[in-house]
């Protein structure tokens, strides 16, 4: 059935004057750029990098008129947010299926002449660097043949990363560039549009923050990084790393690092292996990578990772989901299995009929099997969804960051 596209303009201002001065406060907005959208008549289309759950307030508080942002139907699911969503004309997509009423959506606030919000990654990033833009989107920007700017966001993985449940006190700040314009995008084909934007959405916040080192206080400041990193670099042992208020450490070999108020990694005697989180993720990526290869080689009957216990919940896209099963998630070279706690198989799933791997919120596994989504709610708050994905991607043949967004 069609969604409709629906929107309260003064629903709209209301968050303005709360929510935004709630964020404005708490997160010390700053702006940098603003005149480029002061005076732009919509409709256009902006494409922030994406960090947090908060972005597109962040970007809005700045922007005079509301923006239509395209949001992930996960979001959908639970009735209140479905109605705020609603009351501000988020347009919902889901991951990995292909959208036509998405995509008619965009073109209708077009037509309406509104602004149009888009993250060109798909997904927020793990470890303060961006990833790369999806080639949909180029697509899509072509065919809207709209001003494109981009606001990048900055400080706000140090403020509130992916991995945190709780912000650091500093400040972000959002600033404002320009992307495309309407004959340039006429004239540059799709791969030339993909390749600007590539490097025009690019950022990395650990070398912004070298160069300001801006202070980012939260007692528990590393609380929940092992969402992110889940290997240790000292004894290579995956899922042994815990964390507590500011440090780091691992419970198997004892190797200790202390997440400072600068966001970087440090020890209370030498050098740390990895200084910042973004170092540390791209070294364990390949780690991973070389085990799941040596894994698929040898042809082991091992699983390469396995964690529980393990909730799955089963539905499709805005529907609830429905609890299907417990027990314990394994990952094999051409597999995935949930095993309940007297060790029988109860599901399995092929690696080659996955698709669609995504994290929500904190660590919550979810992919498209088939026509219906799953999702895997692990008991443990220190188990890594990221982790998973990252290994199902690699297994898949994508990149670890892969996401069909928008595809």
């Amino acid at each position: 059935m069609p969604r409709k596209l629906r929107y309260n303009s003064k629903f709209n201002e209301f968050l303005r004057y709360t929510i935004g001065i709630f964020l404005d406060r708490r997160y010390s907005l700053q702006v940098e750029h603003k005149d480029l959208i002061d005076g732009m008549e919509a409709p256009y289309v902006i494409l922030p990098n994406h960090v947090s759950f908060w972005d597109p307030f962040f970007v809005s508080y700045f922007i005079p008129k509301p923006v239509f942002y395209v949001v992930s139907d996960m979001q959908f699911r639970r009735p209140i947010i479905r109605i705020l969503l609603s009351l501000v004309g988020a347009i919902p997509k889901s991951k990995a299926v292909s959208d036509f009423e998405t995509v008619r959506n965009i073109f209708r606030i077009k037509q309406r002449k509104g602004i149009i919000g888009i993250f060109p990654e798909g997904r927020r990033n793990w470890d303060g660097h961006s990833n790369l833009p999806l080639f949909a989107t180029a697509k899509l920007i072509k065919a809207l043949k709209l001003p494109v700017i981009i606001p990048l966001l900055k400080g706000a993985y140090l403020s509130l990363p992916r991995w945190s449940r709780d912000h650091k006190k500093g400040a972000i700040t959002v600033d404002f560039r320009e992307g495309f314009s309407i004959d340039e995008l006429k004239v540059k084909s799709v791969d030339e549009i993909h390749s600007k934007l590539s490097e025009l959405i690019v950022y990395d916040e650990w070398a912004y923050q070298r160069g300001l080192m801006m202070e980012f206080k939260n007692r528990h400041r590393a609380e929940h990084v092992e969402l992110t990193l889940f290997i240790c670099p000292e004894c290579n042992n995956t899922g042994k790393l815990r964390s507590h208020r500011h440090t780091l450490s691992c419970s198997s070999c004892g190797y200790t690092v202390i997440y400072n108020t600068f966001g970087f990694f440090e020890t209370e005697t030498g050098e740390p292996k990895f200084d910042t989180v973004r170092s540390w993720n791209l070294w364990q990526l390949e780690y991973i990578r070389s085990r799941i290869e040596r894994a698929k080689d040898a042809e082991s009957k091992d699983p390469i990772i396995s964690d529980g216990p393990v909730w799955v919940r089963k539905g499709y896209r805005t529907e609830f989901m429905k609890k299907l099963e417990r027990g314990r998630l394994s990952l094999f070279a051409d597999r995935l299995e949930v095993s309940g706690n007297n060790g029988n198989k109860t599901l399995t799933f092929h690696i080659d009929q996955v698709r669609g791997v995504n994290v929500q919120l904190y660590e919550i596994l979810e992919f498209y099997y088939g026509e219906d989504l799953y999702s895997f709610h692990f008991k443990n708050i220190w188990v890594s969804g990221y982790k998973w994905m990252v290994a199902l991607n690699i297994l898949r043949g994508e990149d670890a960051f892969s996401s069909d967004f928008l595809d």
